[in-house]
């Protein structure tokens, strides 16, 4: 059965979501990392998935070609978003993958509606729900946040690396503006990036799911 990209009206906000296969029902929900969605973390299992179960892939609030939203939401405002997403669909009970802030979705949706949820799988996530006091430290650095290199690279070092270990090293103004970078210098520039991109490949693999009946 061919994958299929469609859009549903959950709630206020159009979503996004990729659909596969048939039978019981298993949502999966991926993180809240930057670019992220739900056919990017999870195109290496939907496949095997659908040959035994429908699967639904849905970009949550923000992310991929979902609507973004139109204030400051609270984890609250995600939870909600999936039950509305499941209702518009019909589904009356799924099983849930979720990877990091989808686990944390589907821990909550698997605690507030029991009903709803047969198995319950979680990649790489925080238990038990996001405490107020954690999230306001959490949010706090994006208050007043502007898009500027400083703060990415502070972003960056919070969340992910130090950009100043593991990033390449790039061209310096002066060398773009005259194009005197020598062949050599970019060469050598090129075996950095490419040991940085192998060390952080070692580092990240990528997700594998294996469902267990």
């Amino acid at each position: 059965m061919a994958m299929q990209e469609k859009f549903v009206q959950a709630g206020e906000y159009r979503t996004h979501y990729w659909e596969v296969g048939a039978g019981e029902n298993v949502l999966m929900l991926h993180s809240a990392d930057p670019g992220s969605g739900g056919w990017l973390e999870f195109r290496e299992n939907m496949e095997a998935l659908s040959r035994q179960f429908r699967v639904l892939a849905p970009d949550i609030i923000g992310f991929g070609k979902t609507d973004s939203p139109t204030r400051d939401l609270r984890h609250p405002a995600y939870v909600e978003h999936m039950v509305q997403f499941l209702d518009a669909l019909g589904v009356k009970k799924t099983h849930l993958v979720g990877n990091c802030r989808g686990g944390l979705i589907s821990i909550s949706i698997a605690a507030e509606h029991p009903e709803r949820v047969g198995r319950l799988i979680l990649i790489g996530n925080a238990g038990g729900g996001i405490p107020p006091e954690l999230e306001q430290k959490a949010l706090a650095p994006y208050a007043n946040y502007t898009a500027t290199r400083e703060n990415l690279k502070a972003h960056l070092d919070r969340a992910y690396f130090d950009v100043d270990r593991w990033a390449p090293p790039q061209p310096t103004t002066a060398c773009r503006q005259t194009g005197t970078c020598s062949p050599m210098a970019a060469s050598r520039r090129r075996r950095v990036c490419t040991r940085g991109t192998r060390a952080a490949s070692h580092r990240i693999p990528a997700a594998r799911t294996r469902w267990s009946p």
